[in-house]
């Protein structure tokens, strides 16, 4: 469930923003054959939502850059076509 901390940090940060004084918790609910489970992520580090928060803002080219990164990319070969021919 780690893999999913930064995205729930995201998704819990944006509805404190919304709903300012709200109790709120981002969590997993994993569905499986033997019934369903609520998870929690594991936490981030405590500086680290705002780095990666403020890294983001700075984003000013959304040229591709292939490489050897390209191959467990979910986006590789549709749409994003930049890898192609890369051996």
């Amino acid at each position: 469930d780690e893999h999913y901390a930064l995205q729930l940090e995201l998704y819990a940060r944006a509805a404190r923003e919304r709903f300012p004084g709200a109790e709120v918790r981002a969590r997993l609910l994993r569905i499986g054959a033997e019934g369903a489970e609520f998870r929690d992520a594991a936490p981030l580090a405590p500086d680290a939502l705002e780095r990666l928060v403020s890294e983001a803002g700075a984003f000013t080219d959304d040229t591709p850059k292939p490489g050897a990164h390209c191959g467990g990319c979910p986006f590789n070969g549709s749409p994003c076509t930049a890898a192609t021919g890369l051996a």
